[in-house]
């Protein structure tokens, strides 16, 4: 499955830049740039965002409900106060992505019953956002916007 990932979504010839798969102690971890899914604030997928979500989904349809996989889709922001109506802070709003993304896998075809979304607010960043000297480090606010697919094995 990671193989198939890599060749669909980090081919050099044909990168998608808005999503990264790794591999770790985790299992297969996708990667999406939140800037790519959502507006500032919002948890509704654009347009861009809901292609993205079915691509992966079409490239996990089969071996997620064949292998039983558990899948977690996380939110995270960054750590700029979040402040509306709607999301009071990033908790909510960390927790509405990574349900919207979910909601749009189950919509798509893949197994709910081993799902589960997850908001993280800025408490899990994925990049270190101060140096030694604790200026903030360029660009680690963006990178840590982020919703993960995690699919366990």
């Amino acid at each position: 499955l990671h193989d198939q990932l890599e060749l669909t979504f980090d081919n050099p010839s044909e990168d998608n830049p808005r999503v990264e798969i790794e591999k770790n102690y985790r299992g297969i971890n996708i990667l999406l740039g939140s800037e790519s899914l959502f507006l500032s604030g919002e948890a509704n997928l654009t347009s861009a965002g809901g292609q993205t979500i079915i691509e992966i989904c079409n490239s996990l349809d089969t071996i997620v409900g064949k292998y039983n996989l558990v899948m977690d889709i996380e939110g995270h922001t960054d750590d700029t106060p979040m402040k509306s109506f709607r999301f009071p802070s990033n908790w909510e709003l960390s927790s509405a992505r990574a349900a919207t993304v979910l909601r749009q896998m189950i919509e798509a075809g893949l197994p709910p019953e081993n799902s589960r979304a997850i908001g993280f607010a800025d408490v899990k960043p994925s990049k270190a956002p101060f140096d030694e000297e604790g200026n903030y480090v360029k660009g680690s606010r963006e990178i840590n916007r982020r919703v993960e697919i995690i699919i366990h094995y």
